[in-house]
């Protein structure tokens, strides 16, 4: 089934399947028709502030009806839709606040955002709708439908800005090839600041599906939630797999109903994905990759069967729909079985660039560097792979951006903050192996008057969200160095 903007496959689901559930959440459960109803009433509210085509709207809500019924409302009247975490701290909303400079803020109360123009957005007391309902067929597809705001290198986050093209075209894609149904129960994981959900939501609705969130206390027993409300298809961090290993969510069937199980956001271990589908071996597993930059996953690895004992790292495929993966070496040619080399992405899911920032999306939006002549969108990732005879897979990256539980995290952004604080002459903060497996941030940290680690976690809660501040600081009173001066982290990892 193929749509042309992202709230059209929603439009379809309405008309063929009204009274199928489409959304269930805090105990609640809204068919397609309910949820088109609240969709239209918060479009008046748009109307009613005059936002039209091309507006930028902040959705500072957590997952609820107010949250769903909002996206697609913003869509629908032709504007972008700016998630913005409640969660976070104050300063890096008003951040995008400004950056994004938004002409409506819509939240469940009111704040000290900097914007002049927010709503209270209340659902709960009326499904009465204001206006008929509209259709959405005045989108163009180069038009956009979202920014998402993402961890950036100068201590400041950077807007990816993605079309409805852009989107369409993976979300066609994927399904199609994952063949969601209107009989799927779709697990919605992701918050809104992580493009997983685009996936998750939008697949789940073009298809007819029943999406169902999943709070932020459902996500630490992952396996009691796909039991519980019989899901059939899970998209999410691999990271997932170690709090369901260490639960015995694995073996317990848990994952009987489950028919389709993704990962994507960081590398997939084979250690854990080995003993899922020898524990489930009635799953289809496929591993994903893509930036944020290139629309949730640009290349696709479907595993045959449990990877093999001592195997090291998982392909992550060539491409998906209308998107695929170079790999070149630093010569710029084409990498072969055993070379490694950068990774190029190229195809209709490349966003346009960064919102108002013409130097980043300069540098990462390049030209087709394998086809000077052709116009095809090129993004330079930065991420370094090694060539095999199933794909590439993941090695690392040439600059300090890292995955940690899926987040993109810039080192360098947490480094600006620590450096903010009075007492600290120097930072540095690496991500370190967990005992019980997985990985974490740890902060080092070397000043004079040095306060206790809870304080220094607490400031840096201050300007941080809470998957960027290190669960960790080490309070150091010389940070170790290289001969020619410069801080030396290979000593770092090896401090006892």
């Amino acid at each position: 089934m193929s749509c042309k903007n992202l709230c059209s496959g929603f439009d379809q689901s309405v008309r063929k399947f009204p009274n199928s559930p489409a959304l269930s959440l805090k105990g609640e459960t809204y068919s397609y028709e309910e949820l088109s109803r609240y969709v239209d009433g918060v479009v008046s509210v748009l109307l009613h502030n005059n936002i039209s085509k091309g507006d930028r709207v902040g959705l500072h809500l957590s997952k609820s009806l107010e949250l769903y019924a909002s996206i697609l409302a913003v869509l629908k009247v032709g504007a972008v839709f700016v998630p913005l975490e409640p969660k976070y701290p104050e300063a890096r909303i008003n951040h995008i606040v400004e950056n994004a400079k938004l002409n409506l803020v819509i939240g469940t109360s009111k704040n000290t955002l900097k914007v002049e123009n927010q709503v209270e957005l209340d659902l709960s007391q009326s499904t009465e709708c204001s206006l008929n309902p509209i259709s959405s067929s005045k989108i163009d597809e180069s038009d956009l439908a979202y920014i998402l705001y993402t961890s950036g290198s100068t201590g400041r986050p950077k807007g990816v800005m993605i079309t409805h093209d852009n989107a369409m075209s993976f979300v066609d894609w994927a399904t199609d090839f994952f063949n969601y149904t209107s009989n799927d129960r779709v697990a919605g994981h992701s918050d809104l600041m992580f493009d997983l959900s685009i996936m998750d939501t939008f697949c789940a609705w073009q298809s007819g599906g029943h999406l169902i969130p999943v709070t932020d206390s459902e996500k630490l027993m992952c396996g009691h939630f796909i039991k519980k409300n019989k899901i059939t298809i899970w998209f999410s961090v691999p990271s997932v797999l170690n709090t369901m290993k260490a639960l015995g969510e694995l073996a317990n069937g848990s994952l009987n109903n489950l028919k389709t199980m993704l990962f994507c956001g960081e590398p997939l271990k084979p250690s854990l994905v080995r003993e899922l589908m020898i524990q489930n071996s009635h799953l289809r597993v496929a591993n994903l990759y893509g930036p944020t930059e290139a629309t949730i996953a640009c290349s696709c690895h479907e595993l045959e069967g449990p990877p093999e004992e001592g195997v090291t790292s998982v392909s992550i495929g060539w491409r998906t729909g209308r998107s695929r993966i170079v790999v070149l070496k630093s010569d710029k040619t084409i990498a072969e079985v055993g070379d490694e080399g950068f990774v190029y992405i190229l195809g209709d899911q490349v966003g346009p660039g960064y919102w108002n920032n013409i130097e980043e999306t300069q540098k990462r939006f390049v030209a087709n560097p394998v086809d000077q002549n052709s116009a095809e969108p090129c993004f330079f990732t930065g991420d370094v792979v090694v060539v095999r005879d199933d794909g590439p897979h993941f090695l690392g990256r040439t600059d300090r951006q890292v995955k940690v539980n899926g987040y993109r995290i810039e080192l360098n952004d947490i480094e600006h903050s620590l450096m903010k604080l009075p007492f600290v002459v120097e930072a540095a903060v690496l991500v370190l192996e967990k005992k019980g497996g997985g990985e974490e941030l740890v902060g080092f940290v070397e000043g004079g008057d040095v306060p206790v680690v809870d304080e220094i976690i607490a400031s840096l809660r201050e300007s941080l969200p809470d998957y960027m501040v290190p669960k960790k600081i080490r309070c150091l009173t010389k940070m170790p160095r290289t001969l020619n001066g410069k801080l030396d982290r290979k000593q770092l990892l090896e401090l006892p």
